[in-house]
């Protein structure tokens, strides 16, 4: 079969065209995380300053991997039965840096909706993976300080491969299980009806 004559002029005006006829549909708003890479919010699900970015894509099977910073839930004062004083029981880094995965690839056009979406897979549906690493500060680091959570994740992403944190840990590295503090390791009730269990196929995926 010979290939269609068309110049790249025409091409070029075509996808313009294709473009536009998108932008102007209000369903086919695209994706922050897609347009932006990273997007952060004054006050998300945690109830102070989040980021959120999508770090890799991998292919099918392999998963996708996000990275989060978020205050780690504050337990409440606990008062002392023998000595009748409340305990401080607040941790001393608060905020956390998570390089984390998920075999879920999830986007929204609106930053408050972006980051419902997020705690919906993670924390909700339970939909990570626990990684594992090489080292404490590969995946996971504690900072005083929002500012300082995002320079801690920058460090870690400078030294980032996709490949080299998932199957069985070898040669002494270990399951980083500290994504669990974050997101829980328990499955939620939506409307009074338990949602199924982690890792639990999809309709979608079912039908695959």
């Amino acid at each position: 079969m010979n290939a269609s004559k068309i110049s790249s002029l025409d091409t070029q005006t075509l996808q313009t065209q294709l473009a536009q006829a998108i932008d102007t549909h209000p369903q086919c708003r695209p994706g922050l995380l897609a347009t932006h890479r990273v997007v952060s919010t004054a006050c998300g699900p945690s109830g102070d300053v989040e980021l959120l970015a999508r770090v890799h894509v991998g292919a099918l099977g392999r998963g996708h991997w996000y990275a989060h910073v978020a205050r780690l839930p504050v337990p409440a004062p606990e008062t002392s039965k023998t000595e009748k004083k409340t305990v401080n029981t607040a941790p001393p880094y608060p905020f956390t840096a998570l390089i984390c995965h998920s075999n879920i690839v999830y986007d929204a056009p609106e930053v408050n909706l972006l980051f419902q979406r997020h705690y919906y897979w993670m924390r909700d549906r339970v939909y990570y993976t626990v990684p594992k690493a090489g080292h404490r500060d590969q995946l996971c680091r504690s900072a005083t300080s929002f500012a300082q959570a995002v320079q801690a994740l920058a460090a870690m992403l400078r030294t980032f491969h996709p490949d080299h944190h998932l199957g069985e840990p070898e040669g002494g590295e270990f399951w980083d299980t500290r994504v669990q503090a974050l997101y829980g390791t328990t499955v939620t009730v939506i409307d009074g009806a338990p949602l199924a269990p982690p890792g639990t196929p999809l309709v979608w995926e079912a039908e695959q």
